[in-house]
């Protein structure tokens, strides 16, 4: 019992030491667009860089999402998700594709966001843009988005602003909608519903000027007027 709770320590450190170099690896070939498998009589250094990114993404995200969530180890990961397979185009293909896979990133979506960080608000924000970043460029290379789709994104996600608040306000509201879509909604009707509850409820408005509801709602009423 004893060398087995050893070697299970073992193992878990390895994990975390694989996760550490991984996060340096870059595929030396542009990724091809997925075709139907077909044998091959040599080597392709392309599809094989396409398979190393895919099996890398896989065990990186899967470990993760077995562990407690870790916000370091997370970040690097996207950051690495982010040069090594987002800004290459074609290898956002295999992420949409894998089910299994696209579940495992939805997850940590949501870890990212549940998780009680140590770090400071502009810290945690700034890894939740980073991730919603990369979901809302996953979801516009899946294609069939709704209408209102720039309107969200503008109104969740502005350029510039050094509000805090306002840039946490914009990604937890963006993150229902990223969920729906994720899940294969094509129309986002619940996030439509719910902007539309925000921006019709009353409130006081002395009381909540600046409360996190206050920015929702000024979000919601932005989205409103943007799709209109």
């Amino acid at each position: 019992m004893l060398r087995l709770r050893k070697e299970e320590r073992l193992l878990t450190e390895c994990t975390s030491y694989l996760s550490s170099i991984f996060v340096h690896w870059e595929p030396a070939f542009p990724l091809p667009e997925p075709q139907p498998a077909q044998p091959r009589q040599k080597v392709d250094p392309s599809q094989l860089a396409s398979d190393t990114a895919h099996l890398l993404t896989k065990w990186s995200l899967r470990c993760l999402v077995e562990d407690s969530y870790d916000e370091t180890r997370t970040k690097e990961f996207l950051h690495w998700i982010e040069k090594a397979v987002i800004k290459q185009g074609e290898g956002m293909q295999f992420v949409l594709l894998d089910v299994g896979m696209k579940a495992d990133v939805l997850r940590l979506y949501h870890q990212a966001f549940e998780a009680q960080c140590s770090s400071s608000l502009s810290g945690k924000v700034d890894v939740l843009q980073l991730f919603s970043n990369i979901m809302i460029c996953l979801l516009e290379s899946q294609g069939n988005l709704p209408e209102l789709h720039q309107a969200v994104v503008s109104a969740c996600l502005p350029e510039a602003t050094h509000d805090e608040s306002r840039r946490e306000a914009g990604l937890f509201l963006l993150s229902s909608y990223v969920h729906e879509l994720w899940r294969g909604a094509t129309s986002a009707e619940l996030f439509l519903s719910h902007v539309s509850l925000v921006t019709s409820a009353k409130c006081n408005r002395q009381k909540a000027s600046k409360s996190s509801l206050s920015q929702i709602r000024a979000i919601c009423h932005d989205i409103t007027t943007l799709k209109s």
